[in-house]
C-alpha cells in the first residue's frame, strides 16, 4: 500500500571532475565509482532513485552501470540527462557504480524510499506465531484483516 512508502533519505549531490576535486596534496577524492548496493549502506533503503540535473556523456563520465551477477558483467549503462530519473530496488539484485567523472560537474538528486508497515511487527509476530491466549489471537486476526483489506487504490 502507498501508505507504507516513506522517504528514507534524499540530498543534492555535486561531483566535480578529478581536476577540480583534489586536496592540497593532489589526491583525488572523487569516490562515487564505488561498487555497491544501496541497501547494504542503510537497511532502511528499499528503493532507490536518482534524478539527474546535468548532462553527462561517454566523454565526461558520470554514467550509472548495473551489474549482472549471473553473467559476471555490467548489464546496463544509464546515461544521465537533465530531468531523467532512474528508479530501482536497493538490494543486491541492483549492484551498481557511477563511472568516474572525467570532465565537468555532475549534479543529481539521489533519493531513497522505505517500506514501513503501520503495524507493530514484533507484536503481530507474537500474536500470530506464538499466541499466549485469546487476546493475542484476536489482535492477530484484527491486524491481518486490516492488512488484507486495504483498498485497491492504495496498492502499487
Amino acid at each position: 500500500p502507498l501508505t507504507w512508502v516513506h522517504f528514507a533519505s534524499h540530498f543534492l549531490s555535486l561531483v566535480e571532475s578529478p581536476n577540480a576535486t583534489s586536496n592540497d596534496e593532489g589526491e583525488v577524492y572523487n569516490h562515487t565509482h564505488t561498487i555497491h548496493c544501496d541497501e547494504s549502506s542503510f537497511d532502511r533503503f528499499h528503493f532507490s532513485g536518482v534524478l539527474w540535473l546535468t548532462l553527462q556523456s561517454d566523454e565526461t563520465g558520470g554514467e550509472v552501470q548495473f551489474w549482472d551477477g549471473d553473467k559476471g558483467e555490467w548489464r546496463r549503462t544509464v546515461q544521465p540527462l537533465p530531468g531523467r530519473a532512474a528508479l530501482f530496488s536497493s538490494g543486491w539484485e541492483n549492484i551498481h557504480r557511477v563511472i568516474p567523472l572525467r570532465h565537468g560537474v555532475r549534479w543529481s538528486l539521489p533519493l531513497f524510499a522505505s517500506l514501513r508497515p503501520p503495524l507493530n511487527a514484533t507484536r503481530l509476530t507474537k500474536g500470530c506465531v506464538f499466541p499466549s491466549g485469546s487476546k493475542q489471537w484476536q489482535y492477530c486476526e484484527d491486524r491481518l484483516q486490516q492488512l488484507f483489506s486495504v483498498p485497491d487504490e492504495d496498492l502499487f
